[in-house]
């Protein structure tokens, strides 16, 4: 679910985004990943040992929101079929 909220979002941000798919991927992605972070801290505020878990879950996090950024950036113009200009052409 969040990473369909993710996509969802970066095909709505796209057109206002500047630099190639996969730079405006990471931006939008790194954006949802701090959102995450956010909402999961005052989440494990209810957990014994919240530091370590949160942690590892912020970590763990990190890496699949920039492998799946990375992807969405690369099959983005195969699955939507259209391309924006680079930066500095607006």
């Amino acid at each position: 679910m969040v990473w369909l909220t993710c996509v969802g979002t970066f095909h709505l941000m796209r057109p206002a985004l500047r630099g190639s798919d996969m730079r405006a991927s990471l931006k939008v992605f790194a954006l949802m990943w701090l959102l995450f972070a956010s909402v999961s801290a005052v989440y494990m505020n209810h957990y014994s040992h919240a530091k370590t878990f949160y942690a590892w879950n912020i970590a763990d996090a990190a890496f699949a929101f920039t492998v799946a950024g990375v992807s969405n950036g690369a099959l983005y113009r195969y699955f939507v079929g259209r391309s924006f200009p680079a930066e500095g052409t607006r």
